[in-house]
């Protein structure tokens, strides 16, 4: 019977008793059923592989050499060797969602970068998403403020960081603007905004003027 599924060896026969004939099927029944055993057992010296996965109840693998192979098992010296070293092949993450990003800061599980499509990232802090990139650059940053179609409209009465214009407006004034400047978005015909300008105006409102984003002619 070999080994009882627990690892443990019970005696084929029974125990023999001196002063009596012992045959030899009882003999070879036992010496047969020790070879079995035997042969379930793994060499010392890798004669031939494992069968089935070997559960370590706890206990270490110790004295374990580097791998070399990708399917080798690697020493915890040489897994902690690995910080601070260059890569030198591509680094492939799970896309994560906004709230559990696939790249982030150890310790702060829920602040790094996504994909919340294909070809798109985008980067979010504290569980919230603040801005998502595509093939054309930036296609949101949050928070937004949307100033729609309006015949007139005061960026300086506006409090935040994003400002953008998804209809033609006409804009009055440009400050005093809250945090003494403030970026101005359209949005463009493939739904994605671009930066068209800036509002700045100091802090106490005496001075305001517009920046186009790429040169020309200021206005104040």
């Amino acid at each position: 019977m070999a080994r009882n599924g627990s690892g443990t060896y019970n005696r084929a026969v029974s125990p023999y008793t001196a002063g009596t004939t012992i045959t030899a099927a009882t003999v070879n029944s036992e010496m047969d059923d020790i070879a079995t055993a035997l042969t379930q057992s793994m060499a010392r010296d890798g004669q031939a592989p494992a069968q089935a996965n070997i559960p370590m109840g706890g206990f270490r693998l110790t004295g374990l050499g580097n791998a070399i192979a990708n399917t080798d098992a690697a020493a915890l010296g040489q897994v902690a060797a690995l910080a601070g070293a260059t890569m030198t092949g591509a680094l492939g993450v799970t896309a994560g969602t906004a709230a559990a990003p696939g790249v982030f800061v150890s310790g702060d599980t829920n602040t790094g970068l996504f994909q919340p499509a294909a070809d798109t990232l985008a980067v979010t802090v504290g569980g919230a998403e603040v801005a998502r990139f595509g093939a054309n650059g930036l296609q949101s940053a949050a928070p937004w403020v949307d100033l729609a179609s309006a015949t007139t409209i005061d960026l300086g009465a506006q409090t935040t960081d994003n400002l953008r214009i998804t209809g033609t407006t006409t804009i009055t004034g440009f400050g005093p603007v809250d945090g003494e400047f403030a970026w101005v978005w359209q949005l463009g015909g493939d739904g994605v905004p671009a930066r068209i300008g800036v509002a700045i105006s100091k802090l106490n409102g005496d001075s305001a003027r517009a920046g186009p984003r790429d040169g020309g002619q200021r206005r104040d």
